[in-house]
């Protein structure tokens, strides 16, 4: 027993000794080839990062909310440009109205002038002939030729016959001054009459002459506003591109970051099953050393005792063999037990990694889960900064379409810039967010005959035929430049410069808004002035679902107010409209719009 004690104890002392030399010098074990450490960032650097990826998108946010509210700027601006626009071709219509008024004035004045000049000559050709007359019968002592005609008088009744007549004759010359004093009277007071007329439309020129001036000088306040109103949409919009390729650095800095740290973290798993790997090759290395040298030195003892009992008898040897060969397969089966042992720790050792590093992965994938949840939580309590990526983004968010103005709407989503992001993904769905939809409540009245402003439209009345003909008329001019002030009853005209696209007008030959509508319906007989106000006043209004081709729609900054009208188009049927824009646009045909300062409908010759 004391031997066997001090056996083992030779073996776990050679194992200790062998394994220390063998993972001292790396004898008898082969070490794997583990590249060099990646770049390992620190979780601060991994967390300023998002941090900044987080506020940068945020950014994104407030300035894309800028930029919506300073296209809404824009578009009021551009309302309330065309208001003015219009108002000054009110005051040109106007002041022609007062200049002919004057004219008109001034010659019925210079008419009643002359008449009272010749009212005059009368009266003094009458009282020349009456101061003849009277000279002639005090020459004759009475009234002239009174005596002689009574003297030559051949009866009684032919005397008072002829004094019946003398008399007759001198009330009638009376008669006839009184009446051309009576004549020259009302002449000098219808000269007066059109004296104060033409005074008074002399002051109606020159008051409509300063309302022009006024209205041309709102417009050049509304086009500087109009100006400056699109040079901060694009500074904002250079802003806001600036800051999404800043977001965009920020979150591909981010997963540049989280892909190193992924990376060491495979890199480091690689080194600790390297390192673990030799370990357990050192140790099963070292066991297979200490059970050799102790079989060789057994087997020398037993080749020693059996040499020293070599004379002892065959059964003595025998013995020592069978003993021998006892213990050598005792040492066999202990091997057999140590590989075993060695072989169980090895696998113990590979699935307890293998579950550090799963329970790991799941560490990550819930810290991720609870960061994601936290920054959902934060841009929920933040509704102001709303950013979708893509149009896909916003449909899975319920969001879309956005109109312009709405959270989350951005002009890198609007395709076709028409105020509508994401509409044509969305209408995929079964909904679609622009068309010819007559969807909602109509604006303005549903019947009942204008009143006349300014002037009246031709009794040329109206029928559905010529409604559909006069939209017939306005769409041969489709791809006609628009141009402000042109287009009268005949077809296109020049138009009248003026700032914001139209600096060039004047040399341009096309309609402007009104200009195409009143074209339209004057090729049916029917005749409107080319003012968007009048227009709308001079017709039944109808309200949106008995809309016919040929009726006018009009757009207003206040639906409320009729004056502040700045746009006419015609309904063309079937949920189209035909327009002339605005400045550096054509005439085109496109789907009916019913909001956006919608105000009504009007039917012209009703």
């Amino acid at each position: 027993m004391a031997s066997a004690g001090r056996a083992r104890s030779m073996i776990s002392t050679s194992i200790c000794a062998i394994l220390s030399i063998s993972l001292f010098l790396g004898v008898g074990v082969q070490a794997g080839a583990v590249p060099p450490p990646p770049p390992n960032p620190s979780d601060q650097q991994i967390q300023d990062s998002q941090s900044t990826a987080q506020s940068s998108a945020a950014e994104v946010g407030r300035l894309s909310g800028l930029v919506s509210s300073t296209q809404n700027q824009i578009t009021q601006l551009n309302d309330d440009m065309e208001l003015k626009g219009e108002l000054v071709k009110k005051a040109l219509i106007d002041v022609q109205i007062a200049q002919s008024d004057a004219a008109e004035a001034q010659t019925a004045a210079d008419n009643a002038e002359k008449a009272a000049v010749t009212a005059g000559g009368a009266i003094t050709d009458a009282q020349d002939k009456a101061a003849a007359f009277a000279a002639a019968s005090f020459r004759q002592g009475s009234v002239l030729g009174s005596m002689t005609a009574l003297m030559d008088s051949s009866s009684a009744s032919d005397l008072l016959s002829r004094q019946q007549l003398l008399t007759e004759i001198s009330k009638s010359q009376l008669n006839v001054i009184a009446k051309l004093q009576t004549s020259l009277s009302d002449k000098a007071n219808a000269d007066s009459d059109a004296k104060v007329a033409r005074d008074k439309a002399n002051a109606a020129k020159e008051a409509a002459t300063a309302a022009q001036a006024t209205a041309v000088q709102a417009k050049k306040t509304a086009d500087d506003a109009f100006v400056a109103g699109k040079a901060r949409l694009a500074q904002l919009n250079a802003q806001l591109d600036q800051q999404e390729n800043d977001y965009q650095l920020a979150l591909s800095k981010v997963a540049d970051l989280q892909n190193q740290r992924a990376q060491y973290n495979q890199w480091l798993a690689a080194k600790k099953a390297e390192e673990e790997r030799i370990r357990l090759a050192a140790i099963a290395a070292a066991k297979k050393a200490a059970a050799e040298k102790l079989a060789a030195e057994k087997a020398a003892a037993a080749k020693a005792a059996a040499e020293a009992r070599a004379a002892a008898a065959e059964r003595a040897r025998m013995k020592a063999a069978a003993e021998a060969a006892a213990r050598a397969a005792a040492a066999q089966a202990a091997r057999e037990q140590a590989a075993a042992l060695a072989a169980a720790k090895i696998a113990k050792a590979r699935a307890d990694e293998a579950a550090e590093l799963r329970a790991a992965q799941a560490q990550r994938r819930a810290d991720a889960a609870a960061a994601a949840a936290a920054a959902d939580k934060a841009n929920a309590a933040k509704p102001s900064v709303v950013y979708y990526a893509t149009c896909a983004d916003a449909v899975a968010a319920g969001a879309a379409p956005i109109k312009r103005g709405k959270p989350g709407y951005r002009s890198a989503l609007d395709s076709n810039g028409n105020g509508i992001a994401c509409e044509v993904l969305h209408s995929g769905s079964g909904s679609s967010s622009s068309g010819s939809s007559s969807s909602g409540s109509s604006s303005g009245s549903s019947s009942g005959s204008s009143s006349s402003s300014g002037s009246s439209a031709s009794a040329g009345g109206w029928s559905a035929t010529k409604g559909q003909a006069a939209v017939a008329a306005a769409e041969r001019w489709v791809g006609t430049p628009y141009s402000w002030g042109g287009g009268n009853s005949s077809g296109p005209t020049l138009g009248i410069c003026g700032p914001n696209g139209a600096e060039n007008d004047c040399n341009i030959v096309g309609f402007d808004c009104s200009g195409l509508t009143s074209y339209g319906w004057a090729q049916e007989g029917v005749s409107i002035p080319n003012y968007s106000v009048y227009q709308y006043t001079l017709g039944q209004h109808v309200s949106q679902s008995n809309l016919m081709p040929g009726d006018l729609l009009f757009y207003a900054n206040d639906t409320s107010d009729p004056s502040t009208i700045h746009h006419v188009t015609m309904y063309a049927g079937n949920g189209m409209m035909v327009e002339a824009p605005y400045s550096g646009a054509y005439v085109h045909i496109t789907s009916a719009v019913f909001d956006n300062g919608y105000i009504g409908a009007t039917r012209p010759g009703t």
